[in-house]
């Protein structure tokens, strides 16, 4: 049996029509999975700060700043996630704080993102302690009385940390103190040396430094 002509108009119409309607349809945009585990030395942290920023081109100009787009806690489990629609980035950044912990930074760029899949970024978390050592000249002899004071022990980098600086206090009233971040749970050493009247001696000792705390160390000499 031969086709009406208006069946075949029809059929054809209903092509075309189908067609128009796929060729139309936007694909879905581009979605990026960010997870992880914050840690420490005693293992997983929970409510640790994560916030994710981006460097963005908008409008075919370039941000030169990150703009804080999310912000979460780490759960019970120390893990964090979040999914989200890709943006057009240069570049992205995750920020991690913890309390009496050292933040931690990455910068990666765009193209490091797997689109439609789970990029999994872990943290380790330096605990944090303060150190004030209490420096005092309890023997004068006279002004010339010399005192180089040192942290011997390694030290993280950051703007309030200790470092390794050799102090020198030259003098017969010196009393002062000096405080400053260091590494939490571990034991700092401490090494001075002391001239006086021409004679010259050398010491040494260590504290402990527990997480959260402000280690005190009195040095007299």
């Amino acid at each position: 049996m031969r086709s009406s002509p208006f069946f075949s108009f029809l059929n054809l119409f209903i092509i075309v029509l189908f067609s128009t309607f796929c060729s139309c349809k936007k694909p879905e945009p581009a979605r990026i999975t960010i997870e992880g585990t914050i840690s420490d030395a005693t293992g997983t942290v929970s409510g640790a700060e994560i916030q994710l920023a981006v460097k963005e081109i908008s409008s075919g100009t370039f941000s030169n700043n990150f703009v804080v787009f999310h912000t979460t806690n780490s759960n019970a489990l120390g893990k964090y996630l979040h999914d989200f629609e890709a943006y057009n980035a240069i570049e992205y950044k995750i920020d991690v704080a913890g309390q009496n912990r050292f933040s931690e930074s990455l910068v990666f760029d765009s193209d490091e993102l797997q689109k439609n899949e789970t990029n999994t970024y872990d943290f380790y978390l330096q605990p944090k302690a303060w150190y004030k050592v209490i420096i005092k000249n309890t023997s004068p002899v006279d002004s010339s009385d010399l005192l180089q004071y040192q942290i011997t022990s390694s030290q993280p980098i950051c703007s309030s940390c200790c470092g390794n600086t050799i102090s020198v206090l030259i003098g017969d009233t010196v009393n002062t103190s000096l405080k400053c971040l260091t590494l939490g749970n571990t034991t700092l050493d401490i090494g001075w040396v002391v001239t006086k009247n021409g004679f010259t001696n050398s010491y040494s000792n260590s504290i402990t430094c527990n997480t959260g705390d402000t280690a005190v160390y009195y040095l007299n000499y």
